[in-house]
This record gives C-alpha cells, structure tokens and sequence, in this order.
C-alpha cells in the first residue's frame, strides 16, 4: 500500500514538473517573440510547444501572430498548412497554402499539391 502511494506521490510530482517546465518555456517564448519578432524559430517553437501540450488555438494564435511579424515566411506558411492538416482541417490547410503561395513564392512552398485529393498526409509528413 506504501509503495502505491509512493508510486502516485512521485508520479504527481512528475506532473507537476513537466506542467511548471511548459509554463516556464511558454513565458520565455512569449518574451523571445516580443523581443525578437524576426527569429522564426522561436514562433515556430511556440506554436509547435502549444500544440503539443493539446491547445491547437493558441497554436493557430502564435501563427497568426508570427504572419504579422514574419509574412513571407516559407517556415511559418507551412508550418500553419501542417497544423490544420494534422488536425483534420484539410480545407483551412488549402487556403493556407494557395495564401502561401502568393505570399510566400519559394520553391518549397511551390512544391507542395494543391491538396485537391487524399496525398495531404503524406505531403505534409515529407514537407514539414
């Protein structure tokens, strides 16, 4: 019975360390994108830090954010196209990328599909 509890006691406590080590990450983002709006990566870190933590519209927020500061970013386009591939919203990643493409001209974002049948998964596996 000790050991069960003990099991649980550490178990919460690992919890709880990764949900403060999140928290910690997200306020020195949030503070690296305002002083530095231009470091794609650290957007793109952000976004990538609130989406895997489960909290896709904050993500989708850090994108559009990002847009602002950075709107010819082949990066940020596409990482935009995968998050609303990846979770199912296959027409928001087509206007994205059609957006992108007028946007953001680079050959990687040309070499994307149209995204007009089913290789979306498998474009946005090998592109992003």
């Amino acid at each position: 019975m000790v050991h069960g509890m003990l099991s649980s006691l550490v178990a919460g406590t690992q919890l709880m360390t990764v949900s403060l080590l999140r928290e910690s990450l997200d306020a020195v983002l949030s503070r690296a994108v305002h002083h530095c709006p231009q470091a794609e990566v650290l957007w793109l870190m952000s976004a990538k830090e609130k989406w895997m933590a489960g909290d896709v519209p904050a993500s989708r927020e850090v994108l559009e954010k990002a847009f602002v500061a950075n709107p010819e970013s082949e990066q940020i386009w596409l990482a935009a196209v995968k998050l609303e591939a990846e979770n199912g919203e296959l027409g928001v990643a087509r206007e994205l990328l059609v957006r992108a493409r007028t946007v953001a001209d680079t050959e990687r974002v040309c070499a994307f599909p149209s995204y007009e049948d089913s290789r979306i998964d498998l474009c946005v596996r090998r592109y992003g």
